[in-house]
């Protein structure tokens, strides 16, 4: 039996609510939620059903995108079908520090950084919080997810960041991928079609001469 603060659960049950473009602010979160985003923080859940039972409680209250801060910037999160974005949500400083440690030690202030695999941006909107003037390049194949990507970084007026929606690959071409289940490559649903590019390409596009840190998150 699917629990109901499963990811899976909270992505059906939340699958409806639409991307909306309407300016920050238009989706803060009420009293009540900003209570239990606060609380999350706070405590720290380390564990995923927390962070899940928390997304389940402040979603039961709404069902909509929740407007709020994220390492000084504010973003857009739909925390339901994204556990990348339960993360971003619920336990910003507590999620991956030791690898967001590692990003800030290798990362200059005017350096580059490519993130390969955004989902909802964890790192990217990190590093570019932590390094506004660092160029910022991020990949990211899903449709929903570099929407939500490329909206934050528009409203958020980061200049020095962008986001390409492509699959990186050893040639150019397209990839077809699956909406469903634990995996793009080998999941179930619905499928969508993406164009792939080698990555020295994208380098020479960008005109880019140094990478100076990088971020792999990528199947297939």
């Amino acid at each position: 039996m699917e629990l109901p603060f499963s990811g899976l659960a909270l992505e059906a049950k939340f699958a409806g609510i639409p991307f909306s473009d309407a300016p920050l602010g238009q989706f803060a979160p009420s009293a009540l939620q900003r209570a239990i985003i606060q609380t999350s923080r706070a405590v720290g859940f380390g564990k995923g059903f927390a962070r899940n039972i928390a997304t389940l409680a402040a979603m039961n209250l709404r069902a909509a995108p929740i407007d709020y801060d994220y390492h000084g910037l504010t973003l857009r999160f739909y925390p339901a079908p994204y556990a990348s974005a339960r993360h971003m949500l619920m336990t910003p400083h507590w999620s991956e520090s030791r690898e967001r440690s590692f990003l800030l030690e290798h990362l200059p202030a005017d350096g580059v950084f490519l993130d390969m695999g955004c989902n909802a941006g964890f790192y990217l909107f990190y590093a570019a919080a932590m390094r506004p003037l660092a160029r910022i390049i991020g990949f990211e194949p899903v449709p929903q997810h570099f929407g939500v990507i490329d909206y934050n970084i528009r409203a958020n007026h980061l200049a020095s960041t962008s986001v390409l929606n492509i699959a990186l690959s050893d040639k150019e071409g397209e990839a077809t991928f699956h909406t469903g289940g634990e995996s793009i490559v080998s999941g179930s649903g619905d499928t969508f079609t993406v164009r792939t590019r080698p990555l020295l390409d994208v380098v020479r596009e960008q005109n880019l001469d140094r990478i100076d840190c990088v971020k792999i998150d990528v199947e297939g």
